[in-house]
């Protein structure tokens, strides 16, 4: 029968399983561990041979995972990055060269427009060479050359046409012509002449005018007025005010005209006329104390007047 207790048994099974232990260490053993950090750098020189630089910096980054103080991978990834900076620098180029080529053509054909901007795209992209800088003076001058046969044609035009108007006493389209002339060739001096003799005609037009239309606008408000149409006369006298802002006479007729409608500001008005009267009556009899109170009581009615800080000013050398 089975002898569970018997020795031998025992003994080849714990001599099985030290047999076991050892096949498991040789295993795991460092020849082992390094059979896919190789595969990664296979897989990483191949992709490199291929020009592959995405793939080669995945697998070579994967093989620094598997063993990290390899100084191989390191390398390489150094070399990609070098391989990047050369491709970059290729396409800048080949960029740079292409928009040169455009723009002489460009050029050639006296498309000069055009040419400055592929001559200002090869700018761009190298800053530091001279020839797109050279080339792009060159466009610009042939432009300026171009611009300038046109614009001395619509320059004589507009000049042609500003005269015209002028003799003819048009003055506005004659000052647009002149203008346009000036915009063209800001540096002339006949359409800057010609301007100034146009609002030298236009100002003197204008006080003329301006002279006829207050004129007419006082004799209009005066008719209103002393008929008793206060309105239509307040309406006019502030026209008249439109045309000669220093005028006095419309603004004490319409000072006037608001203290008929203004209960109080008739009642200042006479008590402020009232107390003028007393104190100048005061001042020719030499009686400087009456006047003098009854000026400053003028005074607190209209506090700016003129004439009556002049006599209390008077009153204060006596």
């Amino acid at each position: 029968g089975l002898k569970p207790d018997a020795q031998y048994p025992q003994n080849r099974i714990k001599e099985i399983n030290w047999i076991q232990e050892e096949k498991a260490k040789i295993l795991i053993s460092p020849a082992r561990e390094s059979e896919p950090y190789l595969k990664a750098i296979e897989n990483a020189d191949n992709a490199l041979d291929e020009e592959e630089l995405t793939v080669a910096e995945f697998y070579y980054t994967r093989a620094l995972g598997f063993r990290s103080f390899e100084v191989y991978p390191k390398n390489q990834m150094k070399k990609i990055k070098k391989l990047r900076a050369q491709i970059k620098h290729q396409a800048v180029d080949e960029k740079y060269n292409t928009a040169i080529r455009q723009g002489d053509g460009m050029f050639d054909q006296n498309e000069f427009p055009a040419a400055r901007f592929y001559f200002k795209k090869a700018h761009a992209l190298k800053p530091d060479e001279l020839l797109p800088m050279v080339r792009i003076k060159d466009t610009e001058e042939a432009i300026r050359l171009m611009k300038s046969g046109e614009l001395d044609k619509d320059y004589n035009k507009a000049i042609k046409f500003g005269t015209s108007a002028l003799n003819n006493k048009e003055y506005t389209v004659a000052e647009f012509y002149f203008e346009r002339a000036y915009m063209l060739r800001s540096e002339e001096l006949y359409p800057v002449q010609k301007l100034e003799e146009i609002a030298a005609i236009k100002g003197n037009l204008e006080s003329g005018e301006k002279l006829v239309e207050y004129q007419q606008a006082i004799k209009m408000a005066d008719g209103y007025y002393n008929s008793g149409d206060l309105s239509a006369a307040r309406y006019f006298y502030n026209k008249a005010i439109s045309y000669d802002k220093d005028a006095r006479y419309p603004k004490d007729q319409l000072s006037e005209i608001k203290a008929f409608y203004d209960p109080e500001y008739r009642q200042r008005e006479a008590s402020f006329k009232n107390a003028l009267s007393r104190a100048d009556k005061a001042f020719k009899q030499n009686d400087f104390e009456l006047a003098k109170m009854m000026y400053q009581k003028a005074k607190e009615i209209k506090p700016g007047n003129s004439y009556v800080r002049q006599q209390l000013e008077k009153i204060a050398l006596k």
